[in-house]
């Protein structure tokens, strides 16, 4: 995955997104998942760790712009 991959899904999908700090979180609806999931290319023992909510997931970015060497200021621009 590219940093315009990543940037390209946060918007056309209008993916909500928050920074809290110096952590940056996106809020991925279940509709959206099964797209997220094969954009990050994840092997069977790959996993990455998030928070339920009732209708979506929270996932904190910092671990895989880490793992995809992704800038995370050219991603979220606030």
């Amino acid at each position: 995955m590219t940093e315009l991959e990543l940037y390209r899904f946060i918007t056309e999908n209008q993916i909500e997104w928050s920074r809290e700090n110096n952590d940056v979180f996106i809020i991925v609806g279940f509709d959206f998942i099964e797209r997220l999931v094969r954009l990050l290319n994840l092997d069977s023992f790959e996993r990455i760790e998030c928070m339920l909510k009732e209708n979506s997931i929270v996932i904190w970015m910092q671990e895989i712009c880490y793992h995809y060497d992704i800038e995370m200021e050219n991603v979220f621009l606030n």
